[in-house]
């Protein structure tokens, strides 16, 4: 059913982790999980965008998002997953997990190991539709 994209089946949720609020979950859209950068305000705006039906004007605040920090994964992932939702063409669900959380006393390393595997999810993701 061209429309229908995921929306009821996948969920995250909030959970306290010491002084953070930190999402858990699968998402195809309606979560930003990597929200400790500058365009996190952009990527908010995108949720509600896309909670409210609103696909393009998402995609526009994700690529806005993208003006802010040019390598954002986790923006380009979800403007591959609208567009194709858009299109109304079938498509293919491909699932896959990695950490966007700091463990206390890492400096960052998950971060940016959780970075990392988006982008390469991202490239296998985008030369797939190509």
């Amino acid at each position: 059913m061209p429309g229908l994209f995921l929306c009821h089946i996948i969920d995250s949720t909030s959970v306290q982790v010491n002084q953070d609020l930190l999402s858990v979950g699968l998402s195809v859209g309606h979560t930003a999980f990597d929200l400790r950068s500058s365009d996190s305000q952009d990527k908010q705006q995108a949720i509600a965008e896309m909670d409210a039906g609103h696909i393009n004007a998402a995609i526009q605040d994700w690529q806005h998002a993208l003006n802010t920090v040019t390598n954002d994964a986790e923006a380009m992932i979800y403007i591959e997953d609208a567009q194709v939702a858009a299109s109304g063409q079938r498509y293919l669900t491909v699932v896959a997990a990695t950490t966007l959380s700091e463990t206390p006393g890492d400096n960052s390393t998950s971060v940016s190991v959780g970075r990392d595997d988006l982008r390469g999810i991202y490239m296998a993701q985008h030369s797939f539709q190509c």
